[in-house]
């Protein structure tokens, strides 16, 4: 409806009429609606209308109505709702005008399209004519006149005469009619079509034959297609021949075809194509084409076979065109120089040679996807591959087993390389190629197996590889032979990162080494773990109460010998060690280690304690010197310890004794142990004895039986000990019997002896003195109290090592309180409680635990009011941390200085000759604006070169900022510039500073200056960028942060650490000869003596011995201790910077204003000339 439109729309949310839609053709004047009824009813109605009667309606009750208007009405209703049972009911109503096919029914103007009629056709229209005399062209013609009509027309024609050889003097012009017969045309010249010509038959015999009657053997009939034109070109058709027939559909259809065409017309080289076609599905195919190129079937691809018979087999060459395959029914023969069979095309894709099995399907193939050669089980490549080989020549077998089977004892596989290079040779290779190599992927196994007794296959050695660490640049691997034995398989040789063992699985199998002459080189017995050099007779010792130990025996006919030989041997390297180790950890060891780049070397033997270091106990240097307790004997024996100690046994009463050395003497102890009551030590010269203690310690020199605790016997009457008479303490015996000595003992001389001595002494100047005497190579006097009352020498040896406990003087402070002080006070008079000054030492709390930290304070006191020098006059202290605190005890900076004084605060004065100088710090009640305020003073004497005052002002005594500026100390000078533009850009601003304002307040002083940021814009080289400070981040949070007291850094804290070797508590306290546990009490005179005891025997008998343990150590090495973590940051300082501070380079702004000045006087001065000038005028 091109004119068509909408003439009428009304939408109805509560519809009162029918209609609601209506479509007007204003050309035909038609009414043509779209009705929409009863929207709120259940007889709800859809209606189409066209105006001519015919309309569709779709209603509520599930039916569907085409009324035609005027012949057939269709009605289709679901009466039961469409229910399985009873589907959609469909009815026709047809009126008159519609023919049905039951009554008579008469058909005006109506057409039969391919009618078919199986009654006989009667009525006015068919016409029974045997002349045909009506010649109409509306009515039929019965069969019956049809053939009267033929006859009758034959039958006219029997008047012509057979002519048996008729001949044609020109062409024969059928006028498109057709020559029939039965007989032959023979035709000795051209025969010309110029149209399209059919010769038509009617029998299944030979249709067209070319009969050549020649009696030449080479000559033959010949049929042939000519295309005689002028202007040939490739591509043109030379003839076609169809085999042509119809279809089910009485269609023509060319069912197959043979065809030639033009394919290089070109003179001397042309080529022809011959094809045959064929119909595939409803398409003629190329099946052949025979071209110069060569020979093609099935050119279009299709789904067509190819085979070749031969004798007995259908299918001896078989192209299947559906698989793309190609079957050989039998033997396939290639013959020639180099014959040559190619699979594939060289394009990106599979190629395989499939072996079609009755059981098994084989194939060999190229895997385009790998690039590699497969040879494998089934009809496609890559799903069981049994054989590869990659482009390298590298040939894998990926999932199965290779066997190779011989009936033969001969070499089954053999790789043999032909490389005259002396480094290469035949490879085998294993190789696991993994996308995702993994620890302990197996990297290869090679198998030896045999048939048992019961036809059994058994493996009897395998040979493994096997990936431990994959990481590119450390991998690791271990190597692993086994052996079947008794059943199983077990590891007989292994090879790690780390290790290489025999023997791996544990099991009863012996090792032995072969050398020329001799079976057992080298013999390991499996069941013991014993070894054997040259023997396999291993004697075992057996220790009492348990099994033997583990041998290792060296058997010769000319003994034996073992060498630790270390070829590359350094400075301090181990030649070689003998370990004796315990569940796998080394608890004595036997090492030799080279002395230097001579061939020189010592012996180490170390041991290890419960939960302690291997440790080294004894040494033999390459002297022969033998240290225990030491790596550096100096003699032929030296021992080193807390107490070195020697004991001796008697095995028959297990009494012994001991020698050792503590706190720098030497102890001989006899008896320890038994307490017999009658031992002895005894000093003898050439088998002669010569002086004795006994049980009772007394000491006999010349005697056996010692009577006093001294008993010197002798044909010499005098012991003198010291230099000269006149010096030395005196101890003089006369006689040769205890009856008749008698002596003195004089302490007289005014010389300070000069060896290791403690010495009363007299001087004539000092009266009675006392003297403490040390001695190394010369003798020195450690301490000495004259009769004055003074000391002397108070002191020790100075260290230049870091441990200072190693000299000097030392004060041991037993305070277990933080807070507690042990002071040194300094006292004008006998009386401690008048101190005027002293020095203390507090001790400092940590976590619980006092005396690991400590503060050092001086006190002073001025007032003469004879109170005790206190804590409340402290006047300095140096804290843990090393901070200095002046009239502070809380220092929190290296050096702090606290006052309330109105006058310096610090003074540094160089008083070197008439005139001293120095920096004075100063400052005196503080106000703003205050510049009789001094912070810093530098000072000449009396006069005050340069000062900073309290405003931030800085004056100095001339009021002149020199700096050197010496012109020969200058290049390239010349005029400034013109500094007028500047200066005039400048903007003087009036201003206070923030930090004044938070201290001040609206006291707080009114500045006058420029701000850093509006002359950048006019001069940015005055400008200088400076990290802020902590008032700068105050005023302004812009520019950083600062450190607080909720940061961790600011805050003391404690950490965990563990206590080790070197710590006190860690070490167990010795008993020493100093401690009366390790004394024997003795019977003396007072005692009442048991029969047969003696004074001087042993009382009670010491309960405890020196190096016992006397206190445990408190700590463990490795428990937790706390110990202290200071503070590494103060309050308030810079913690974190964002910008930096502008600042003005203000030297430079007053040369650039000097400058511009100059420039405002010549203007001046050029103005005035001009004035004067007008005023002359």
């Amino acid at each position: 409806m091109a004119d068509s439109k909408i003439s009428e729309l009304t939408a109805l949310t509560s519809p009162a009429s029918d209609d609601v839609l209506a479509i007007v053709d204003t050309d035909a004047g038609v009414t043509k609606k779209i009705t929409v009824s009863n929207l709120q009813s259940s007889s709800f109605q859809f209606v189409l209308e066209d105006g001519d009667g015919t309309e569709v309606t779709i209603n509520n009750n599930n039916e569907v109505k085409f009324v035609e208007g005027g012949g057939i009405d269709i009605n289709w209703t679901d009466t039961d709702n469409g229910s399985d049972a009873d589907p959609y009911d469909l009815t026709f109503s047809i009126d008159s005008t519609v023919a049905t096919l039951t009554g008579s029914q008469t058909l005006t103007n109506k057409t039969l399209t391919s009618p078919v009629l199986n009654t006989g056709v009667s009525g006015t229209a068919v016409k029974d004519e045997d002349n045909m005399a009506s010649d109409s062209a509306t009515h039929l013609a019965t069969q019956q006149s049809i053939k009267a009509y033929v006859d009758s027309t034959v039958a006219a024609t029997n008047e012509l005469v057979e002519d048996s050889s008729p001949q044609l003097g020109g062409d024969l012009d059928l006028n498109s009619n057709n020559i029939t017969g039965t007989g032959n045309i023979n035709i000795t010249g051209g025969l010309t079509a110029t149209a399209a010509s059919t010769i038509s038959v009617t029998d299944n015999s030979d249709n067209l034959t070319l009969t050549c009657t020649d009696a030449d053997g080479s000559a033959g009939p010949n049929l042939r297609m000519y295309r005689n034109s002028s202007s040939p070109d490739d591509g043109n058709d030379l003839g076609v021949i169809d085999f042509e027939g119809r279809n089910d559909n009485s269609q023509d259809v060319v069912y197959a075809q043979i065809k030639s065409l033009i394919t290089d017309q070109t003179d001397g080289t042309e080529d022809g194509k011959l094809e045959l076609y064929h119909m595939f599905n409803g398409s003629l195919a190329p099946s052949l084409q025979l071209t110069s190129a060569g020979v093609v079937i099935n050119e279009s691809s299709n789904d067509i076979d190819f085979r070749v018979e031969s004798n007995g087999n259908t299918h001896m060459l078989f192209v299947d065109g559906g698989n793309d395959q190609v079957q050989i029914g039998g033997n396939l023969l290639i013959n020639g120089t180099t014959p040559t069979v190619t699979v594939g095309d060289g394009g990106a894709e599979d190629a395989k040679i499939l072996f079609d099995g009755n059981e098994q399907n084989f194939h060999i193939g190229l895997d385009d996807s790998t690039n590699k050669l497969t040879i494998g089980l089934g009809n496609a490549l890559g799903t069981f591959p049994g054989f590869t080989m990659d482009e390298n020549t590298a040939v894998e077998f990926p999932d199965n087993t290779v066997t190779i089977i011989s009936s033969g004892n001969h070499d089954m596989l053999t790789l043999k390389s032909t490389d005259a290079d002396a480094n290469s040779g035949p490879v085998l290779v294993l190789n696991r190629d993994s996308g995702s190599p993994a620890d302990n992927d197996a990297c290869g196994l090679i198998k030896f197996k045999a048939d048992d007794d019961g036809g059994n296959s058994t493996e009897l050695v395998n040979i493994s590889a096997t990936f431990t660490d994959v990481s590119n640049g450390a991998e690791d691997a271990t190597f692993n032979i086994s052996s079947v034995i008794g059943g199983s398989q077990m590891g007989r040789f292994t090879a790690t990162a780390s290790e290489t063992v025999l023997n791996d699985d544990s099991g009863d199998i012996d090792f032995r080494v072969e050398s020329d002459g001799d079976t057992h080189a080298f013999f390991l017995e499996a069941s013991t773990g014993n070894i054997g050099i040259g023997t396999s007779s291993i004697d075992v010792i057996t220790q009492a109460g348990g099994s033997g130990y583990r041998v290792l025996q060296l058997e010769n006919n000319e003994g034996g010998q073992i060498n630790l030989d270390h070829t590359d041997a350094g400075t301090g390297s181990t030649l070689g060690m003998i370990n004796f180790n315990r569940a796998g950890e080394t608890v004595a060891h036997i090492g030799g280690v080279t002395d230097g780049a001579t061939d020189s070397g010592h012996i180490q033997f170390r041991t290890q304690p419960a939960s302690g270091a291997l440790t080294e106990r004894m040494r033999i240097t390459s002297t022969g010197l033998v240290g225990i307790g030491t790596s550096s004997p100096d003699s032929l024996i030296t021992m080193s310890a807390s107490v070195p100690i020697i004991k001796l046994i008697d095995s028959d009463d297990n009494s012994f004794s001991r020698v050792y050395h503590s706190a720098g003497s030497l102890f001989f102890d006899a008896d320890k142990g038994n307490g017999v009551g009658s031992s002895k030590i005894q000093f003898g010269v050439d088998d002669t004895e010569r002086m004795r203690i006994d049980s009772s310690g007394r000491v006999g020199i010349g005697t056996s039986s010692p009577a006093d605790m001294l008993h010197v016997l002798g044909s010499s009457s005098t012991l003198d000990i010291g230099t000269d008479d006149s010096a030395e303490i005196v101890a003089q015996f006369n006689g040769d019997s205890t009856a008749n000595r008698s002596g003195r003992l004089k302490i007289a001389g005014t010389n300070i002896p000069s060896n290791n001595s403690i010495a009363f002494i007299s001087d004539s100047s000092s009266g009675v003195g006392f003297s403490f005497n040390v001695r190394g190579s010369s003798r020195k006097e450690a301490m000495a109290i004259t009769g004055d009352g003074v000391i002397k020498h108070l002191g020790g040896t100075a260290t230049s090592t870091s441990d200072l406990t190693t000299g000097g003087i030392h004060f041991h402070d037993t305070s277990t309180s933080a807070g507690d002080i042990m002071p040194i006070t300094f006292t004008p008079t006998a009386t401690a409680d008048r101190a005027r000054a002293g020095i203390g030492f507090i001790s400092q709390a940590q976590d619980g635990s006092a005396g690991f930290a400590a503060d050092i304070a001086f006190y002073t006191r001025g007032a003469a009011d004879g109170s005790t020098l206190g804590t409340s006059d402290e006047r300095m202290r140096i804290n843990s941390s090393g901070y200095v605190g002046i009239g502070t005890n809380a220092p929190d900076a290296q050096l702090k200085v606290d006052t309330t004084i109105s006058n310096y605060t610090a003074r540094i004065r160089n008083l070197h000759g008439s005139d001293p100088f120095g920096i004075f710090i100063k400052y005196t009640s503080a106000g703003p604006d205050g510049s009789g305020n001094q912070f810093l003073l530098l000072q000449d004497n009396s006069t005050t070169r340069m000062q900073v005052l309290s405003d931030g002002d800085v004056q100095n005594h001339d009021n002149s900022y020199g700096s050197t500026s010496d012109e020969r100390i200058k290049q390239d000078i010349r005029d400034s510039n013109s500094q007028w533009d500047d200066i005039k850009a400048l903007k003087i601003r009036n201003y206070k500073k923030k930090d004044d304002v938070r201290q001040y307040g609206d006291n707080a002083w009114e500045q006058i200056g420029v701000v850093a940021q509006e002359l950048e814009t006019v001069s940015p080289k005055l400008i200088k960028h400076n990290n802020p400070d902590a008032s700068d981040i105050l005023s302004d949070s812009s520019f950083g942060t600062l450190w607080t007291a909720d940061d961790p850094e600011t805050q003391d804290a404690v950490e965990e650490v563990l206590y080790t070797a070197d710590d006190p508590e860690t070490q167990d306290v010795l008993y020493t000869v100093d401690d009366v546990e390790t004394q024997d009490v003795l019977y003396t005179e007072e005692d009442e003596l048991p029969e047969g005891v003696e004074v001087g025997d042993v009382k009670e008998p010491a309960s405890a011995s020196v190096g016992d343990v006397k206190t445990k150590a408190s700590q463990n090495v490795g428990d937790v201790k706390i110990e202290a973590k200071p503070s590494t940051k103060q309050i308030g300082d810079v913690k974190e910077i964002k910008e930096q501070v502008k600042s003005v380079k203000y030297s430079v702004l007053y040369m650039k204003a000097i400058k511009a000045l100059q420039e405002a006087m010549d203007r001046i001065e050029t103005l005035e000339s001009k004035v004067a000038t007008l005023q002359g005028q």
